[in-house]
């Protein structure tokens, strides 16, 4: 009998301080929870968790305000908490089934083909990408970043449903080298209180999305 597919998931807990002026009438609350869904099949590391601290507050800005942009927000972040497992998965199945995410060769995961849910779509993630056909996506918020004295490219892209619905509160984060390889995956959700409503813009409709 096969290993049930399962699914890296982690909660942490992230401490965003001294955010630039500009953004402080949006920014006012300095925890933030998010969940976060490993895409690759290696785990996710100590320094991946805490690299999205320089992305939190861009997520949040684009998610109070409901606007399509990302902003580079200056601020001091550090994670306080964390969980840390890997989950049997209804909502997102991007694992081949393995009683170890390290079992195969490092690669993306790629939904299996039934699922009781509906499939939610991402621009395709290749192993190893051509970063200016990513920069010329309009649907993607590129940046270059020095994490740990290395260059990466950090990625942000929107999440639809099957029918081209854009998700709110939804975002897939992906770094890869100077050479286009993957080197982190993640999707990407605040735990908000229940009944908090956002801001919202005029709605714009979707780009057609391919699966992954």
């Amino acid at each position: 009998m096969a290993a049930p597919i399962r699914c890296e998931k982690l909660l942490p807990t992230f401490m965003i301080t001294g955010v630039d002026a500009r953004y402080g009438s949006l920014l006012r609350k300095s925890r933030y929870e998010m969940f976060l869904t490993n895409l690759r099949n290696r785990r996710l590391s100590s320094a991946d968790i805490q690299s999205m601290t320089t992305t939190i507050p861009s997520l949040y800005h684009n998610y109070v305000t409901g606007s399509s942009s990302f902003p580079v927000i200056a601020g001091q972040g550090v994670v306080t908490s964390r969980s840390l497992g890997s989950l049997p998965s209804a909502e997102q199945n991007e694992n081949a089934p393995s009683s170890l995410l390290s079992e195969r060769p490092a690669a993306t995961m790629v939904p299996p083909a039934r699922t009781a849910v509906r499939p939610i779509l991402t621009p395709v993630l290749p192993d190893k990408a051509n970063l200016e056909v990513l920069r010329a996506d309009r649907r993607n918020s590129v940046c270059t970043m020095d994490l740990d004295g290395r260059t990466v490219v950090r990625v942000i892209s929107p999440v639809f449903l099957s029918d081209d619905t854009m998700l709110e509160n939804r975002w897939r984060v992906t770094d890869y080298n100077i050479h286009g390889c993957v080197l982190m995956s993640v999707l990407c959700r605040f735990k908000v209180p229940h009944g908090t409503k956002r801001k919202t813009s005029s709605p714009r409709p979707p780009p057609k999305c391919i699966r992954v």
